[in-house]
């Protein structure tokens, strides 16, 4: 592996490769474009080199896993041409690891929030410290954003589309239990024995899959019949018409919860990459909005 600032990396005795967030000079770790760099260098050293059993994303910060991209750089870019450039790069990032041929885990604990959640939605699982500290959501639309790195694409299709467009739309972060309720991720561990059973998860993970006679005399898994997987199309339809209407009659308080839904609906409806170029249109269309560019800013007053 290239040697790194923003992360390191490592390989144990068993090849189980770990990666480890660690921001240069900041508190929490933060995507920028030093970090996306540093992290596109180790996923080409993981698809070029023999894939290890398991990669691990972990945080070497206390205050948290990822708390998304750097929001100064959000708020630098000055044209559609910038900003249609910097959500290609995670797009097209987050895409890269989500096709790696070897099993990548989130190891999250504390803030998971906006890119940082986006990240962990592109690998194969999640898995989160069980305390209260612990927070996954995507806040974007409380700041005049949405969601710009596959966000509005991969949540609804791990959480279901009610609780996806609900998250995004709110903005507001889920505990670590209630992630685990919803689907977000698969696992948790206790926070006062954090790193023994993180241990115990990573060999659980390495151990062989089950044999065909052993599947065999598994209890059969019920199937969803045609008439459930219809009754879920209607759901769906029924919740993007709503929050279509619902978020076109308050555009004028917030107009990234309407973008945000539309992103969502056009990959629901045309499929993942429709999807996610309509993200990077809505993305840049409430970007340079001035109601939206006014509530960006307030996040930047100081706090009273």
């Amino acid at each position: 592996m290239s040697p790194t600032q923003h992360l390191r990396v490592e390989r144990s005795a068993q090849g189980i490769v770990t990666v480890t967030f660690d921001s240069a000079g900041r508190k929490v770790n933060v995507f920028e474009p030093h970090l996306l760099e540093e992290l596109a260098s180790v996923v080409t050293d993981l698809e070029r080199g023999p894939p290890p059993p398991l990669v691990l994303f972990r945080s070497g910060k206390p205050s948290g896993f990822l708390a998304g991209a750097d929001l100064h750089w959000i708020a630098s870019l000055a044209s559609q041409h910038e900003a249609q450039a910097m959500l290609r790069v995670g797009q097209e990032l987050f895409g890269r690891i989500e096709a790696l041929p070897m099993p990548t885990v989130a190891v999250i604990h504390g803030s998971c929030l906006g890119g940082g959640l986006e990240f962990a939605l592109a690998c194969s699982a999640r898995i989160a410290r069980d305390d209260e500290v612990t927070r996954l959501g995507l806040p974007e639309t409380q700041l005049g954003l949405i969601p710009g790195w596959g966000g509005t694409q991969r949540l609804p299709r791990l959480v279901g589309l009610p609780t996806a467009v609900e998250m995004i739309c709110t903005g507001a972060p889920v505990t670590a239990r209630e992630a685990r309720r919803l689907g977000l991720v698969e696992a948790l561990l206790a926070a006062e024995k954090f790193e023994d059973e993180l241990a115990a998860d990573v060999r659980t993970r390495l151990q062989p899959p089950p044999t065909l006679s052993s599947a065999a005399s598994a209890p059969p898994v019920r199937k969803s019949g045609l008439l459930t997987t219809a009754g879920q199309w209607l759901r769906d339809r029924w919740v993007l018409g709503q929050s279509l209407r619902r978020e076109w009659r308050r555009r004028h308080d917030n107009p990234a919860r309407l973008a945000a839904v539309r992103a969502i609906a056009a990959g629901w409806r045309g499929g993942v990459a429709r999807g996610l170029a309509a993200e990077r249109e809505e993305f840049c269309r409430v970007l340079f909005d001035p109601l939206c560019r006014e509530k960006l800013k307030q996040f930047f007053q100081p706090k009273r």
